[in-house]
């Protein structure tokens, strides 16, 4: 349930990739924060800070160009936890209007699953609402084209999610974007996640997880992708403004590189 711009960054934009072109991502990701908005008092609140370090390989391939399949295996340490296995996530998508072939916009709709290990679960760092996590999400943009290059897009994403306890969550991201010749592109982005549980964050009592917690968080950012010499190069940085029930104005810095292959 990581934030998009941080872990768990699966594509929401309603574009796919190039036709049966593999792309292989490992992505690697900082996050670190002062404290934690919780139930207790601000003395405790403040010595919930820390540092948390996770790691990702994420395979993306668009099929005939409407449907697009993502993978992602992630392990991740904490300050609360040791190093090891944080989550499985699959994701596919379906592209039923795209302005690339003519349409006014395009248009998208996606099913993830996730699963996380029991210690990311109790892992308030790990942001997971619970062990098995089921998504459906919407996506709706516009590009606009110079020659055979795509200039700018706007686009923005809805989604709806369940875990196996709890209470559903809510989450949005909109973005855009420039592009520079296929050489390299960069945007701007705020995304939004709306835990619909009426419990506190409360450190004092065992944590299984956001799915019962009341949270609200809002995430801005930015990225800038350039092509190198065995693929591209994407550098992202996230800052978090406001939050309730939630770790604390949270900045979060993420590489990237897409090592393409065609089939």
């Amino acid at each position: 349930m990581l934030f998009i711009s941080g872990l768990n960054a699966f594509q929401v934009r309603p574009y796919l990739g190039q036709d049966l072109l593999i792309n292989i991502k490992p992505t690697t990701t900082l996050e670190f924060f002062h404290d934690t908005d919780v139930e207790e008092d601000p003395d405790f609140s403040s010595k919930m800070n820390g540092v948390s370090f996770f790691q990702d390989i994420n395979v993306e391939m668009a099929l005939f160009r409407e449907w697009s399949v993502e993978l992602s295996l992630g392990t991740g340490v904490t300050k609360k936890r040791d190093w090891g296995y944080d989550h499985f996530f699959v994701c596919g998508r379906y592209l039923f209007f795209s302005d690339l072939l003519g349409d006014p916009f395009s248009l998208s709709v996606g099913l993830s699953f996730q699963h996380a290990s029991k210690d990311a679960v109790e892992d308030f760092l790990s942001y997971h609402n619970g062990r098995f996590e089921y998504a459906a999400h919407l996506a709706i943009g516009k590009e606009w084209s110079c020659d055979s290059f795509w200039t700018w897009r706007l686009w923005t994403a809805l989604g709806f999610g369940q875990a196996e306890r709890g209470s559903p969550w809510i989450w949005t991201k909109s973005g855009l974007e420039s592009n520079w010749w296929d050489y390299a592109s960069a945007g701007i982005s705020c995304e939004t996640r709306l835990g619909l549980a009426n419990h506190p964050l409360n450190l004092f009592e065992p944590f299984h997880g956001y799915g019962s917690i009341g949270y609200r968080a809002v995430r801005v950012g930015g990225y800038y992708k350039t092509v190198v010499k065995y693929g591209e190069l994407e550098f992202n940085y996230s800052y978090q403004p406001w939050e309730r029930n939630y770790p604390k104005s949270v900045h979060s810095l993420k590489a990237e590189l897409v090592i393409p292959f065609g089939l």
